[in-house]
């Protein structure tokens, strides 16, 4: 805003006093837009390692899966290995193995056919 009457320090500072506003405004800009920019590139970035997280959490279940089914495998081939211990004859394993399976699974209908030779 310049009063009149008008001098020239005074239309001078006015005009120096705009370009240095508009100086910091044009800063301004081109400061946001190189943050827009650097945040484009986080959002990105931060996609690409929401996935790969994802992948990773994901393969880290299907490990766990499958080492818990190796585990619970070997559980029972040691049970059942506790089971027939000890056993001789083949009546004797087979009577042990059906009661190992009868307390694994419940009751079932079951047959064994032994041939005499």
């Amino acid at each position: 805003m310049l009063l009149a009457p008008l001098q020239p320090p005074d239309i001078y500072r006015a005009i120096s006093n705009i370009s240095i506003r508009r100086d910091q405004v044009e800063a301004l800009a081109e400061r946001n837009k190189r943050l827009r920019v650097v945040c484009r590139r986080l959002n990105k970035a931060r996609h690409e390692i929401s996935q790969q997280v994802d992948l990773l959490c994901n393969d880290l279940v299907r490990a766990y899966q499958d080492m818990a089914q190796q585990l619970n495998v070997t559980q029972l081939a040691t049970d059942y290995a506790d089971c027939v211990r000890g056993q001789i004859e083949v009546e004797g394993i087979l009577r042990s193995s059906m009661e190992w399976v009868l307390a694994k699974l419940g009751p079932i209908n079951a047959a064994v056919y032994s041939p005499r030779r």
